[in-house]
Parts: structure tokens; C-alpha cells; sequence
């Protein structure tokens, strides 16, 4: 300590790299868990909730959908009237023996989560596998993210070698993304750590001691 100030608050003061790094080496673990799990806690507040107008016709049954007012998963809406479908559909004459139901799309709701997911494992995967490379519980989450962009990247790439109006089962390579990254997330998370002198796995050596740095006087 000299004239009150700690080492690490000289350090700090100084704007010492090193101990910005081993600040982020801490922090950034929790902001990820916080970030896919509060995406699921916000999410939670925004359901996508549909209503149907459904019609038996001769030859089936038609359905007139419409979207509802977004509201928490647990607060379904109540159920829309017949005027509202007809002023939905531009003032159209719809047929009055029909039937309305009020559903949640939970497709589109999990593809919503697992949208932001990709636009943060974009971030998280860069700093995971490439600065600190050597923090095992970011990259865990940077695994599981690499598996969603994986999988975006399949969806994507078919859809240009198909065509279509839009990507093909969205839902089902996130999910198919989403266990692969999670095993092989699994797997790193098993493996030994290996040792490493390194203070945040950025490839930079600790700096030596004051004891480290004095002469060797002994001959």
C-alpha cells in the first residue's frame, strides 16, 4: 500500500489493461446468463396471440386470421367480434355461421426468442473463442450460441439453393441448432481445464512479483 492506495487501485487508476480485462473476465459471464435468460423473462410479456374466424364450408372449412394485440403469455385476450374480422379484411361481407378462437402462436413466439439469442451469439461467440478463449463459462454460452448461428446459416443457405417465399422450417433448425450447440457445450464443459499461466486466456503472461524481480544475489 503507498500513501493509502492499493496496488490494484494504482493499477486501476492507471488504466492497466491486464486488470480490465480480468473486470470483463467476471462480469461478461453474468451479462450472458442474464441476457438469454432475461430475453425468456421478457418475451414472457410480449405472446404472440392470434384469433381465428373459422367458416364449414362444402368443400372444408376457411379461416380468417388476424393478429391480436400483444400480451403477457398469461393474459389471453378476449375473443375479437365478427365486426372486428370484417373491418380486418377491409370491410369484406364474411359469412355470419362461424366460429372464433383466440390462440397463442407459440411457433412464431419460440422464434422470436430465439432470434435475439442469434443477434447476441454473434457478439458473444467472437469474444468467447477469440479473446478470452480460456473462460469456460462463457464459453459454454458462446457453444450454444455458435450452434444457433450454424443452424441460421443451413436455413439460409437452403433457402437460396430452393427458393421459396421465405427460409425453410425456421423453428426446426433452431431447435436442431440449439440441442447440437447444447451438446457440444456439454462436452466442453466436462473436458479438464488445461493449466495456463495466463491471467484471462488472452495469450498475455501475469506480470512477475516484486519478489520475482529482484536480482538473484546468490551466486
Amino acid at each position: 500500500m503507498i500513501g493509502g492506495c492499493t496496488q490494484t487501485d494504482a493499477r486501476a487508476s492507471a488504466g492497466d489493461p491486464l486488470l480490465f480485462a480480468e473486470e470483463m473476465r467476471r462480469i461478461l459471464p453474468i451479462a450472458v446468463a442474464l441476457f438469454f435468460t432475461g430475453t425468456v423473462i421478457w418475451m414472457a410479456f410480449h405472446g404472440r396471440w392470434e384469433s381465428a374466424y373459422i367458416v364449414q364450408e362444402d368443400h372444408g372449412s376457411a379461416s380468417y386470421l388476424m393478429d391480436l394485440t400483444s400480451r403477457p403469455l398469461w393474459d389471453q385476450p378476449s375473443a375479437p367480434s365478427i365486426a372486428d374480422f370484417t373491418q380486418h379484411f377491409s370491410g369484406s361481407s364474411l359469412p355470419n355461421a362461424g366460429a372464433i378462437t383466440v390462440y397463442h402462436k407459440w411457433d412464431w413466439w419460440a422464434l422470436d426468442v430465439f432470434m435475439i439469442w442469434l443477434i447476441g451469439s454473434l457478439l458473444i461467440a467472437p469474444l468467447a473463442f477469440i479473446i478470452f478463449r480460456r473462460e469456460r463459462a462463457l464459453g459454454v454460452f458462446a457453444r450454444v450460441g455458435a450452434g444457433l448461428i450454424a443452424s441460421a446459416l443451413a436455413c439460409f443457405f437452403l433457402w437460396l439453393a430452393i427458393g421459396g417465399w421465405g427460409p425453410p422450417a425456421p423453428l426446426f433448425f433452431a431447435v436442431i441448432g440449439l440441442i447440437a450447440g447444447g451438446i457440444w457445450a456439454g462436452v466442453y464443459a466436462k473436458k479438464t481445464p488445461t493449466p495456463t499461466a495466463n491471467r484471462v486466456g488472452t495469450g498475455i503472461a501475469p506480470p512477475q512479483s516484486r519478489q520475482d524481480r529482484r536480482p538473484n544475489k546468490n551466486p
